[in-house]
């Protein structure tokens, strides 16, 4: 305090003779050593203003007042940060913090916009992580090519000088490529990857973040024909890779004092994301006789808690760490954890490998096999893993009676109308990284025998769509004027496709689940592939065969082809179609029935390991 009092009168001394030069250089010094010294938040908020008073040209001092604020107050912050921005461009670290919160926050415009009206400073940036930021935020914002420019330029640099920074690079620049429809260079790719880690002994330094390049590698596998031999041996080193930093285990396994079952689930996504289609219906038709509901949330838990019927509690595990994760699971008595993520983004696996629940599950979120040892079980139906199905499973099967899925429809209150037209549109709009190489060369025949049919393609980038145009337009054989380019759009833009498009042509060997799902809530046809062995081709298959349209699933190429090209020519079925498919799928979503077999299934695994 008496510090605080001292630097006081030094202050009031300088304002009373601005002149004195050493006043004013004991006063900066004695400011910074206090603002080092100080905890508390509101006094360092005092002790700034006073300096920058004295010294407004001084930017690192409005770096400072951002940086103090930058974990309690973001407004603030920004605030604050955007000003030492404006005063000098050059201050590197505060372009890291200023661009990191913007990012963090899902400001990607305005990240845009201070870079564009900075003359691309950010682009060009000598620091390599102010770099790095931007690339990431193109890639956020769909800007797909701006994003594969700048990151091949940062590599170029970095690999010249094997800079640390390049796992991080390579990381992001991985997430780039799971955005495009090369699933052959991604898989390339992450080898090269894999090879730089060896090459410079980081499996044991860098394991957290080995594990999080091993589990977006390992999706890829979704898109191609793999061969199984391959695939174990990457799940076998990611089950690796837990069991070496298994230093404890819960015991989990307890007598169970409450009355009601406890189920939680975990995710990343409990906010507008894809996996909130199908968990919402659940959470809003749960028993809570029965069941007592928790869910732990490593993101925004906004969207969900406004979009479900009963508000369960949500614990924030975002910021803990493994042990503390766990330990919360643990100490809440769960009987059932489920998890929603799989492999995909955001996951804490780590949390599961610690066995803080007797029954620990995997559904929705990825659509594969974990192989992991602490999973032990996986929540799926008889069409989308065959009884005699070869695929490999480390988890226990629970299938559900009929589809595995609840779908409810976050976008409309009901499905849009069929919109008049003299051409048969054909659809594609699942995410381009779907649109493999075996699908295009099947389409491709569809639309050699449909030469009066054109195709509609949701694109995922936003500053690409000539460069993709030329690319179907060479895999399909088509002119481009027989390509319907649909970019980034708005919920409302994507509803309508569904009033245009005729028959949705769907992916394989990763078939859709949301986008069949919005399909034939609007009626829309849907032609899909299955494949016995494998999950990722089976979903649509599912939902067709439970809701009663077993006629529109094909089971080789040739059928596929032929379904699609007689379906294009039979305008009456097509018409009924219209007229039936969203009535035949709502029954198949009928919440009351699909939550009594899910329950149920629950409940017998309960008494069998409990018993």
């Amino acid at each position: 305090m008496e510090e605080i009092q001292s630097f006081q009168l030094l202050i009031n001394e300088s304002i009373k003779n601005p002149y004195n030069k050493d006043i004013h250089e004991t006063i900066y010094n004695e400011g910074i050593r206090l603002l080092l010294s100080i905890k508390n938040i509101d006094v360092k908020e005092t002790i700034l203003n006073q300096l920058i008073f004295l010294f407004p040209t001084k930017n690192e001092l409005y770096y400072y007042m951002g940086y103090i604020f930058k974990d309690v107050n973001i407004t603030k912050s920004l605030a604050w940060f955007q000003i030492c921005f404006q005063v000098n461009k050059d201050n590197t670290e505060n372009i890291l913090d200023l661009v990191k919160i913007l990012f963090d926050n899902q400001f990607f415009a305005y990240i845009h916009y201070l870079n564009k009206t900075n003359n691309y400073i950010l682009d060009n940036h000598k620091d390599p992580r102010v770099q790095l930021q931007i690339a990431s935020a193109y890639i956020q914002s769909n800007m797909l090519n701006t994003a594969q420019t700048l990151f091949l330029k940062i590599l170029t640099d970095l690999e010249k000088i094997n800079s640390p920074l390049l796992l991080n690079t390579y990381c992001n620049y991985t997430f780039l490529l799971s955005k495009t429809t090369n699933v052959e260079f991604a898989i390339h790719y992450y080898k090269k990857v894999f090879e730089y880690l060896k090459h410079n002994n980081l499996y044991e330094k860098e394991t957290p973040m080995i594990n999080v390049l091993y589990h977006n590698y390992v999706i890829f596998y979704d898109y191609i024909y793999y061969k199984k031999q391959d695939h174990f041996k990457i799940l076998q080193f990611i089950n690796n890779l837990y069991i070496q930093e298994n230093s404890y285990i819960f015991k989990s396994l307890r007598i169970r004092t409450h009355r009601k079952t406890k189920i939680a689930y975990i995710s990343s996504d409990f906010y507008k994301h894809a996996v909130s289609n199908f968990i919402i219906p659940i959470l809003e038709n749960h028993d809570t006789t029965k069941y007592e509901i928790i869910l732990f949330s490593e993101k925004n838990t906004a969207y969900l808690k406004n979009n479900i019927g009963v508000k369960y509690p949500f614990i924030n595990i975002q910021y803990l760490n493994t042990k503390d994760a766990a330990y919360m699971v643990y100490t809440n008595y769960i009987d059932v954890l489920i998890d929603l993520n799989g492999y995909t983004c955001g996951n804490r696996m780590d949390i599961f490998s610690k066995n803080p629940a007797p029954i620990q599950i995997t559904y929705l979120g990825y659509p594969n096999t974990l192989g992991l040892d602490f999973i032990k079980y996986r929540i799926t139906d008889s069409v989308a893993d065959s009884p005699d199905s070869e695929q490999y499973y480390s988890e226990t099967l629970l299938r559900m009676k009929k589809c595995f899925l609840l779908f409810k429809n976050t976008l409309q209150n009901s499905p849009v109308t069929k919109k008049k037209q003299d051409t048969i549109i054909l659809g594609s709009l699942n995410k381009e990284l779907k649109n493999t190489k075996p699908a295009l060369q099947v389409w491709r025949k569809i639309m050699e025998a449909i030469p009066s049919a054109n195709i509609m393609i949701k694109l995922d980038g936003i500053d690409n769509i000539d460069s993709r145009i030329k690319y179907y337009s060479k895999e399909l054989n088509i002119s481009t004027k027989r390509i319907i380019p649909i970019q980034h759009c708005t919920n409302e833009e994507y509803i309508e496709m569904f009033s245009t498009i005729d028959i949705l042509l769907d992916t394989f060997p990763y078939s859709g689940t949301t986008t069949t799902c919005n399909a034939l809530y609007n009626s829309v046809p849907v032609i899909t592939l299955y494949n016995k062995d494998i999950h990722s081709h089976n979903v649509s298959s599912s939902l067709l065969i439970n809701c009663g349209f077993s006629e529109l699933v094909a089971y080789n190429e040739f059928e596929y082809i032929q379904k699609t090209v007689e379906l294009s020519k039979n305008i009456l079925q097509l018409q009924y179609y219209r007229e039936h498919i969203h009535l035949k799928f709502m029954e198949l979503m009928n919440p009351t029935s699909f939550m009594k077999d899910y329950e149920s299934m629950l409940e017998e695994l309960i008494v069998k390991v409990y018993e």
